[in-house]
């Protein structure tokens, strides 16, 4: 929690340059959030996992730009168009700036609503749902370097960090750990060893 909120602090302060940094040491507190032989984490695990996510997802949020309304309005426009213009328009750096942005906005969304149903014992049992949906942020790892090439955000340290490998081991975590330990507490199921 110390290395999350020193990052954290670090990004806020520093600005950019230290967002690199910063992705590092978030993309670390997911991992050690969670054991990796751990299949069935108890519930103070699975929080401490979430806030990690959502910490790492913030920061990787605050890396990417917006587009402007101008900028929207033209790639809504060549979307619409001929075959050919949209082709070109999915090269763009708008494009990909686009996608981005609704994966960041998916990213985010979600692990908030993990969080929020971890927060509210009424709706506890959601957790479960909304785990399995947090894969999405983990699936196509090389298509979020294809778009931070296309949009020209930088992003060497983040890749020499292992984009992909940390992307499919928390993937991997959330399917056959994660997810299914919240499914046996809300059914109240219990493994038989």
């Amino acid at each position: 929690m110390r290395t999350i909120l020193l990052a954290v602090f670090v990004l806020t302060t520093m600005g950019w340059g230290a967002s690199s940094a910063a992705t590092k040491e978030l993309s670390s507190a997911v991992w050690n959030a969670i054991s990796m032989d751990e299949n069935t984490p108890d519930f103070d695990m699975r929080r401490r996992f979430a806030q990690a996510i959502e910490a790492y997802w913030k920061d990787f949020d605050a890396r990417i730009p917006r587009l402007s309304p101008q900028e929207r309005e033209w790639l809504e426009e060549e979307i619409r168009s001929s075959e050919k213009r949209l082709l070109r328009a999915t090269e763009s750096p708008e494009f990909a700036i686009w996608k981005l942005n609704q994966r960041m906005e998916t990213c985010l969304g979600t692990i908030r609503k993990v969080l929020n149903a971890m927060a509210n014992e009424a709706a506890r049992q959601f957790e479960m749902y909304y785990w399995p949906k947090m894969v999405n942020c983990y699936d196509r790892p090389r298509d979020v370097e294809i778009y931070l090439d296309r949009a020209g955000i930088p992003h060497d340290d983040q890749m020499e960090y292992g984009l992909v490998e940390r992307f499919l081991l928390v993937r991997q975590s959330i399917l056959n750990g994660v997810a299914t330990a919240a499914m046996f507490e809300t059914m109240g199921w219990s493994l038989a060893k």
